[in-house]
């Protein structure tokens, strides 16, 4: 008598491809939002909220109009800046998983940007640090904007807020935003898991047909 697996070899394979794809696989990526160039609104905008859409929001934010921003600066109109407000932050918060953020920007003064990670709980997880004096985030020449700087979140876990701080102060541009499809750790996705049962209701079938 033969074992079902070498009666259907197909069938095996298909569980047991499947079953690895569950083991290693990360979680889907969603995608990435529009580059955030916050053009469409007027200096001392503080509307931003969710206007790019896929779930992602700014909080504390305000525009600024950069009209006499240095020659070497290739961005001569609006960045994102800190509102004039107390105890407060400016945070990107998200309702997927955030997977990485791309952004430029411009620190006229202060030592540092930090970029604060945050759980679905507002539990910091995790950090980054630019370490800037005078100089644009990501670029070695001072003033120049035209280098973009990515903060990859893969290391942490359920990343749904973002705060960025500097010890005086700063602005971003060119924000970009990506994605996951669900948080990693959470269950498979239906299609996958009927193409589990299906593989199993084969391999059932195969062995109730030899005996």
């Amino acid at each position: 008598m033969h074992a079902s697996g070498a009666r259907f070899p197909g069938l095996a394979v298909l569980v047991l491809t499947v079953l690895a794809t569950l083991a290693a696989a990360p979680a889907a990526v969603a995608g990435q939002t529009s580059v955030m160039t916050f053009e469409e609104f007027p200096n001392g905008a503080t509307n931003v909220g969710g206007f790019y859409g896929a779930g992602v929001s700014w909080v504390n934010g305000q525009v600024f109009n950069t009209a006499g921003t240095p020659a070497l600066s290739p961005f001569q109109a609006n960045v994102l800046a800190r509102t004039a407000c107390t105890n407060c932050e400016l945070e990107l918060t998200s309702t997927s998983a955030i997977q990485s953020v791309t952004l430029s920007g411009l620190i006229p003064s202060g030592s540092n940007l930090e970029v604060r990670a945050f759980n679905l709980l507002l539990q910091q997880v995790g950090s980054f640090v630019v370490d800037t004096v005078q100089q644009s985030v990501g670029c070695s020449i001072v003033t120049d904007w035209s280098c973009n700087r990515s903060f990859d979140f893969t290391q942490f876990e359920g990343i749904h807020m973002l705060q960025f701080i500097t010890s005086g102060t700063g602005v971003i541009d060119n924000v970009q935003v990506t994605t996951y499809l669900q948080d990693v750790g959470s269950a498979p996705e239906p299609a996958t898991v009927a193409l589990l049962a299906l593989g199993f209701a084969g391999l059932r079938f195969a062995r109730r047909k030899q005996h």
